[in-house]
Formats: structure tokens, sequence, C-alpha cells
């Protein structure tokens, strides 16, 4: 098994396409930065799992996803 990570922001206008087009992972993990649009929402309806994260830096943001998301 391998886990798929998508960090976002805003991205509601592509965030359905991409995550199914990564549903060949059975472990598909959605880092949100407090998207102000839909993006939670669009995400939240697929069988995958959603977590926010405020924004810090790209390199903040990824290891805190690596630390903290099993």
């Amino acid at each position: 098994m391998f886990s798929i990570y998508i960090l976002t922001y805003n991205e509601e206008l592509d965030i359905a396409a991409c995550i199914e087009s990564a549903m060949l992972s059975d472990d598909i993990i959605v880092v949100d930065s407090c998207s102000s649009d839909r993006t939670v929402e669009i995400a939240s309806r697929y069988p995958i799992r959603v977590v926010q994260h405020a924004f810090e830096s790209h390199g903040r943001q990824r290891t805190w996803m690596l630390e903290s998301i099993p």
C-alpha cells in the first residue's frame, strides 16, 4: 500500500479530477490550507481523509503533513 497526499488551497475547480486520478491508491489524504472556497466540501464527497492545517510555507506544510498524519 502507498499513500497519496494532496496539498490544497482554493482548488475547487480541480480537486475532484485530482482525487479521481489518484484513486489507484487506497489511502488518499487531502491536506487543505484552510481554503475559503468549496475545496473541502468537494473533497469530503470521496472516501478519503481530509485534514486542514494553516499554511505557513510549502516546506512547513509538507513537514507537518509527514510528521502529523499517520
